[in-house]
């Protein structure tokens, strides 16, 4: 139950994009969590989003595997 620094990047460029595995640690958990991306060091980030349930197309939360590619 922490924050976690994802990536950081530095140097011109375009941000394509990235994925996500969490392993949850119980059942009852769907991997939720607000995404929030800053950028060039800014003390509020410039993109709050609604949870990574939303942010990774999982919304609601089934407790079965889920892969994007399928």
């Amino acid at each position: 139950m922490s924050d976690w620094n994802y990536i950081e990047i530095q140097g011109q460029g375009v941000y394509a994009g990235d994925t996500l595995s969490v392993w949850n640690p119980t059942s009852a958990w769907y991997g939720e969590g607000d995404e929030r991306i800053y950028i060039d060091g800014e003390r509020l980030p410039s993109h709050m989003g609604t949870g990574t349930e939303d942010y990774y197309g999982y919304a609601w939360g089934m407790a079965d595997r889920f892969d994007s590619r399928l």
